[in-house]
């Protein structure tokens, strides 16, 4: 959950390393 707080304000790149971390 933290992560979507941190690629809330990116919203692009950190998307993907949300997705790699899963």
């Amino acid at each position: 959950m933290e992560w979507f707080s941190s690629t809330s304000m990116c919203g692009s790149e950190p998307v993907q390393i949300i997705k790699s971390v899963n």
